[in-house]
């Protein structure tokens, strides 16, 4: 082919390129328009449907109008394919709505929606996949399905284990095999779960600096009342409020923040730009500060074997270098600006009361597991709390209703062969993870070994404080690990050789 033949080929197609990308652009401005069309159309309807259904329906006439308004915001979202941030959205809902203001599996419900359009709205081929450890989930869903009907003894013991904890795992880990394609999705869904991270971040630190519980209920006011506000006991601590933002317990909130810190870290890893990289370390150390205020022992110890393991997974010796560099000037500045919240830290860590209660609370689990091997007392915690005063020891001075640890929780309440499947999947799951981890690139490593590592630091965390048994936790954990193992990705990683197209 001769110099002149090879020009004009050549642009020929720049011009079938441009042709195709006008195409696009003229699809991408109508669908714009069409979508700017509809918030207009909505927000007239919010001028207009309040004020005409006033008179027949009261102060119902809102909350219709309110969930009106939810649903086309659903629509649109889907409609946009944003399926990172629908999820993100759930995820916020299992937070605010279901646990902060105790309305139960609207989460799931909205999971259930964007299952159900991945499985009938798409084509075929198109993330229709069967969710990764498919056997181990039917019988984890059908082996629990006996203590949970035990269980049942009110509302919220039967809202809290089966739909939410349960079933609510399977969906969300089942949600994140489908949303995770390729290295771009799981990014983009890491990114919308680090700007939650720094919004609840944002909360506690507003909240140690003004004094105000924003977006506070009256109902979590009584019960925050009644718990003294968490404060910290002892001469340094007294009035010390520890902080967790809308998960109410500190514990709880605290092994959120420790399993964002890395999701952040990860994307600060993996990130070539310095401007961008910058603002994933302004988030990153927010979520650090704000994990401070929780004064949880058990999340710093948690996140310290998290970062050891992300150092390890870390895309290059470089990377491990400037993580372990980065620790310590993260550790540095702590230590010189918060010299007080490290004591009081220190002085909730070393407190005798403290730790004695604890392991007098993993030994009456122990003793109630040891007296109920095979189906347990039920998944209730009424139940568990009236069994467990007979069988508790001399050290669990107070009666809690659960055993403040996530594995004994599940042995106690639903039986040792329900403990070994639960570990089963989340043993197999990391390996799977970890097989994802060997095929990727090392910017895509810095994101798996990333999201094993905020998985690591949940499951440390679940051996002081029932984290997988926390719904709101839990479902950011399992919808972390379906990313971080979903088949969508592995088959993309395997058929690109190992790289990924950012």
């Amino acid at each position: 082919m001769d110099r002149g033949s090879f020009i004009i080929i050549m642009k020929l197609q720049i011009v079938t390129n441009l042709r195709k990308d006008g195409k696009m652009m003229k699809i991408d401005i109508l669908f714009i328009k069409n979508y700017v069309i509809l918030t207009i159309f909505l927000f007239l309807l919010g001028i207009i449907i309040p004020f005409s259904l006033n008179k027949e329906l009261g102060n119902y006439s809102y909350d219709i109008y309110g969930a009106v308004v939810a649903i086309m915001f659903i629509v649109i979202i889907i409609m946009l394919r944003l399926y990172e941030f629908y999820v993100s959205i759930t995820l916020v809902m299992s937070v605010y709505i279901d646990w902060y203001l105790g309305l139960f599996i609207t989460a799931l419900m909205m999971a259930l929606v964007l299952l159900f359009f991945f499985y009938v709205a798409l084509p075929l081929k198109e993330r229709r996949i069967k969710p990764a450890m498919l056997f181990l989930w039917l019988l984890f869903l059908a082996i629990t399905i006996l203590p949970a009907i035990r269980g049942a003894t009110d509302r919220y013991n039967t809202l809290y284990y089966y739909p939410d904890l349960i079933f609510g795992a399977f969906i969300m880990f089942w949600l994140g095999n489908v949303i995770a394609k390729d290295v771009s999705s799981m990014r983009r869904f890491f990114q919308m779960l680090s700007m939650v991270g720094f919004l609840i971040a944002l909360h506690i630190i507003i909240q140690v600096v003004t004094g105000k519980f924003l977006f506070l209920t009256a109902q979590v006011q009584s019960f925050l009342a009644s718990v003294s506000d968490y404060s910290l006991e002892g001469a340094t601590g007294s009035g010390v409020t520890r902080m967790a933002s809308f998960f109410i317990q500190p514990d709880a909130g605290s092994a959120f923040l420790a399993m964002i810190f890395f999701i952040s870290l990860g994307l600060l890893m993996e990130e070539p730009s310095i401007i961008v990289k910058l603002t994933y370390l302004l988030q990153s150390f927010a979520i650090l500060i704000a994990l401070l205020y929780t004064y949880s022992s058990a999340a710093w110890i948690a996140s310290i074997a998290g970062l050891c393991v992300y150092i390890i997974l870390a895309g290059s010796m470089k990377d491990r270098f400037i993580l372990i560099g980065s620790a310590i000037l993260f550790f540095a500045i702590l230590f010189a600006l918060f010299q007080k919240e490290l004591m009081l830290l220190l002085e909730h860590t070393t407190t005798p009361a403290e730790l004695l209660l604890r392991q007098g609370l993993w030994e009456t689990g122990w003793r109630v597991m040891e007296a109920f091997p095979l189906t347990g007392v039920g998944l209730s915690r009424v139940t568990y709390f009236q069994v467990a005063d007979v069988y508790r020891v001399p050290a669990a001075f107070i009666n809690e209703n659960n055993p403040h640890n996530s594995y004994l929780e599940i042995g106690a309440m639903a039986g040792i062969p329900v403990l070994l499947i639960f570990l089963a999947l989340l043993s197999s799951s990391l390996w799977l993870a970890l097989k994802c981890w060997c095929k990727a690139s090392k910017r895509g490593r810095s994101l798996l070994g990333a999201g094993i590592a905020s998985v690591i630091v949940l499951c440390i965390n679940s051996w002081s404080f029932g984290i997988w048994t926390f719904p709101p936790i839990a479902a950011f954990g399992w919808i972390i690990l379906g990313v971080i193992c979903s088949p969508l990705l592995v088959r993309t990683l395997a058929t690109t050789g190992q790289k990924e197209n950012s």
